[in-house]
């Protein structure tokens, strides 16, 4: 009667210990697979910065390349104006040379 009653009781905890063993397997499986999750979530969340970036980086290199032509589009036209004045200013110097060389050759 003792011994099976110490029999039962090794028993048991031999049980118990396969119960606890069984568990921290569990636990130590849960830990592992959490890693993975949340290394895979920090993996796609790099990607997906990396792509906005990206995107941001395009978007503003458009629009900067957008700036610059507005840039040199307009300062070719404020070129030709400044041409079209000087040419007009140029029949008006001639003139006055013409006049002031006339003037100065009958004084």
């Amino acid at each position: 009667m003792k011994l099976q009653i110490l029999q039962e009781i090794k028993d048991a905890e031999a049980e118990v210990q396969r119960m606890i063993d069984d568990a921290q397997a569990q636990k130590q499986q849960i830990i592992e697979d959490a890693k993975r999750k949340s290394l895979k979530i920090i993996d796609e969340a790099k990607k997906e910065a990396k792509k906005i970036g990206d995107e941001m980086n395009a978007s503003a290199d458009a629009e900067i390349a957008q700036i610059r032509r507005d840039i040199l589009n307009n300062g070719d036209k404020e070129i030709f104006e400044i041409k079209k004045r000087a040419n007009s200013k140029e029949d008006e110097a001639l003139s006055y040379i013409i006049e002031e060389f006339k003037r100065v050759s009958h004084a």
